[in-house]
C-alpha cells in the first residue's frame, strides 16, 4: 500500500465540487485492456498456488458452485434465495487481501459495522451475490498472476452468473474492495457487461502495492502496466464508482482524479471514513439503489452517499459517547457534577495536529504541548490531550465529544477517546 503524499490535503479540500461537477456524457474511449493484452503472453517466473479447498459455507447462506473459466472448473459462493416470478438484480463481488478474490469463511462471519468485508448489505437487500474465487486459489487450476488471468475468470464468473435461474442478466454489478477493488477496475476496462461497477480502495498502479513477492517478471514494464488500472480508464464504458475514505488509500483516489477523463468513471472522497468503515454505509446505499433500478442507466447521487458516510461516522461515535457515559454514570457521576472534559488525539505530522488545535482552541478548549510517543504497534507518533471545564450532563459531554471527533476526522487525525474526571 502506498504511502500517503504531502499534496493531498490540497486535494482533498477541493474535490467534493470538482467530484460532482461531472456529468455523464460519454468520454472519447481509449483502449480496451484485452486489446492491450493482445499478443501478450505474461512470463510468471514463479508458479504459486493454494491447494486448499475452499471452506464449506452455511446452506442457509451461501451454496459452493463451479463456474466454467479459462483454465478449468473454478469455485464460486452463490448466495441462496428462491427464485420467483420476478429476476432478481446480482452482483460479483471480489473480495480483497492477496491474492485478491480467493473467497473465505470471512464471507460468512460477523463482522463489525465498522470494517464490514462480507458484502452482506446486497444479501440484506435481497441482491443475489457472487463471490467467485480466481485460478491459482482455493484448489483452483492454474496458477496465480497477481491481476492478469484473473481479469479473465472474473469475466467467466460473471457469464456464469447471468444464466443463474432467478438472476436478470441486464441487471448483473461488479464489486470489489482494496486488492479486489483494483480487479474490479481491472475487469470493468475490459467488458461492458455490467451494469454499473463499485470499486472499494482500489490501487491505480501494482507498483504502489510496495515490495512484493510478485509472480511474474518484474523486469518487463509492459507486465506492471497491464496490471494497472490507471492505463485503462477512457476504455471504461459501464458506469464506475469509485469509494474511498480520507483515511485509506486516497492518494490513489487523487490519481484516479487527475488521470481520468471519462465521464462514466465517477470518485468519490469520504471525508469521515476510512479504507473499511466506507463499506457500510455506500453498500447499504448501493443496494438499495440497485433494487429500485429496475430499468434505464444506473446512477448514484453522490451527496447521497456522503450524507449516508457522515450518519453512519455520528451513529459510531454516538454509540462510543453513549456507552462511555453510561459507563461514568455507574462509575457515580451524578448529573450536575463539576467535571474535566478531557480527550486525547493522535498524529503522524504536526501540521494537522497544529490545525486540529487551532479548530478546538478557538472552540474553547486547552490544550497540553503536542507529545512525542509511541503507538500500540510502537510506532512514533505525536499526541495531544484537550481539555474544559464542564458540568456533566448528557447534552455537554456528548456535543464536547463531537467537536473533538469533527475536529480530528477533518484532518485524518486518531481521536483516541475522552474522559470526564472530577473536577478538584
Amino acid at each position: 500500500m502506498s504511502m500517503i503524499l504531502p499534496a493531498i490535503c490540497a486535494f482533498a479540500a477541493s474535490s467534493s465540487s470538482m467530484l460532482l461537477a461531472v456529468s455523464f456524457q460519454q468520454a472519447v474511449p481509449g483502449p480496451d485492456l484485452p486489446s492491450a493484452r493482445r499478443g501478450f503472453t505474461t512470463r510468471l517466473v514463479v508458479e504459486r498456488r493454494v491447494e486448499e479447498q475452499p471452506a464449506t459455507p452455511p446452506p442457509e447462506r451461501f451454496k459452493l458452485v463451479r463456474y466454467a473459466a479459462p483454465q478449468g472448473a473454478n469455485a464460486a459462493y452463490l448466495s441462496c434465495f428462491e427464485p420467483g416470478d420476478v429476476t432478481r438484480p446480482a452482483i460479483v463481488w471480489l473480495t480483497g487481501g492477496f491474492p485478491a478474490a480467493r473467497g473465505g469463511a470471512d464471507i460468512w462471519r460477523d463482522a463489525p459495522p465498522e470494517n464490514d468485508q462480507t458484502a452482506r448489505a446486497f444479501l440484506d437487500a435481497g441482491v443475489v451475490l457472487l463471490i467467485p474465487t480466481v485460478r491459482g486459489t482455493a484448489g483452483n487450476p492454474g496458477n496465480q498472476e497477481a491481476y492478469f488471468g484473473e481479469v479473465d475468470d472474473v469475466l467467466a464468473a460473471a457469464r456464469y452468473l447471468k444464466k443463474v435461474v432467478g438472476v436478470d442478466p441486464e441487471r448483473v454489478y461488479l464489486g470489489g474492495h482494496s486488492t479486489g477493488g483494483t480487479l474490479a477496475l481491472l475487469v470493468a476496462e475490459s467488458t461492458d457487461m455490467f451494469r454499473a461497477v463499485f470499486s472499494f480502495g482500489p490501487v491505480l498502479e501494482l507498483v504502489d502495492y510496495g515490495d512484493r513477492q510478485w509472480p511474474f517478471d518484474v523486469a518487463d514494464a509492459r507486465e506492471w502496466r497491464l496490471r494497472s488500472p490507471l492505463h485503462y480508464l477512457n476504455a471504461i464504458t459501464s458506469p464506475t464508482f469509485v469509494f474511498e475514505g480520507y483515511g485509506g488509500n486516497r492518494e490513489d483516489l487523487a490519481k484516479l482524479v487527475e488521470a481520468n477523463d471519462n465521464s462514466r468513471v465517477r470518485p468519490l472522497l469520504l471525508r469521515r471514513d476510512d479504507h473499511f468503515t466506507l463499506l457500510t454505509p455506500i453498500q447499504r446505499l448501493l443496494a438499495a439503489q440497485i433494487v429500485a433500478t429496475r430499468r434505464g442507466a444506473f446512477s448514484l447521487d453522490l451527496d447521497q452517499a456522503k450524507v449516508a458516510s457522515i450518519d453512519f461516522w455520528n451513529a459510531r461515535r454516538e454509540q462510543r459517547d453513549l456507552t462511555k457515559l453510561a459507563e461514568l454514570r455507574v462509575a457515580g457521576r451524578r448529573w450536575g457534577d463539576a467535571v474535566i472534559f478531557r480527550a486525547t488525539i493522535r498524529a503522524r505530522s504536526s501540521e494537522p495536529m497544529e490545525a486540529v488545535r487551532s479548530v478546538l482552541l478557538a472552540a474553547g478548549f486547552r490544550a497540553t504541548a503536542t507529545r512525542k510517543e509511541a503507538d500500540a504497534r510502537g510506532r512514533a507518533c505525536l499526541r495531544a490531550t484537550f481539555a474544559r471545564d464542564l458540568a456533566f450532563g448528557s447534552e455537554s459531554i456528548l456535543s464536547a465529544a463531537s467537536a473533538i471527533a469533527e475536529a480530528a476526522s477533518d484532518e485524518g487525525l486518531i481521536d483516541e477517546g475522552w474522559t470526564a474526571d472530577l473536577a478538584r
